[in-house]
């Protein structure tokens, strides 16, 4: 499977969806990965960490949304949404806010 990681583009959201780690153990498993040029620059990830991680860097937002799979840390943008094809999915990470319940003495999600 191709995978397409695109940078951020909503303003103050400079969040990458996969680290070169995840790149790594992603192409090691045999799926092919694509990241956008300076994903995840903002977060100290450079262009040459994904290449050494068997990552291949995409010039431009549209080789990204290429992919059968488009991985992002927010929504599509109203400039991406055209980009995406018909027969691919785009995958958005969910972050989880947990707070501890004042009643009960477990973890819930907020």
């Amino acid at each position: 499977m191709h995978i397409g990681i695109a940078k951020e583009i909503k303003d103050h959201e400079y969040r990458v969806a996969l680290t070169p780690e995840g790149a790594r153990i992603l192409t090691q498993a045999g799926h092919r990965v694509s990241v956008e040029s300076h994903a995840g620059a903002a977060v100290g990830f450079d262009d040459d960490a994904y290449r050494a991680a068997g990552a291949s860097v995409a010039t431009t937002p549209a080789e990204i949304y290429a992919a059968d799979l488009v991985v992002k840390v927010k929504e599509p943008q109203a400039d991406e949404m055209n980009l995406l094809r018909e027969a691919s999915c785009c995958s958005v990470t969910c972050t989880w806010r947990l707070r501890r319940h004042s009643r009960a003495n477990s973890w819930r999600a907020a």
